[in-house]
């Protein structure tokens, strides 16, 4: 059985939308999984508008931070 804990907020992101005047807002969280008390890996999620975006997992923290940063660094140029 799995159990997933949400960790913390990496960022916050609202970007202007060039074809409507709402904003659209970005959340990214890190949820631990966790297998039997072990921890079995670090998903990074991004949010928008409050719906996932994307997912990605990593056996470690830190790499799931670095893959978050690179992606608030991509939508902020643009990107999605």
């Amino acid at each position: 059985m799995r159990s997933r804990m949400a960790q913390s907020v990496k960022f916050r992101s609202s970007v202007e939308s060039p074809f409507d005047e709402r904003r659209t807002f970005f959340l990214a969280e890190m949820a631990t999984h966790r297998q039997r008390g072990a921890t079995c890996g670090v998903e990074a999620q991004i949010f928008k508008n409050a719906e996932l975006l994307v997912g990605n997992r990593h056996q470690a923290r830190e790499l799931a931070v670095q893959w978050a940063e690179q992606e608030r660094q991509d939508i902020e140029k643009g990107g999605e």
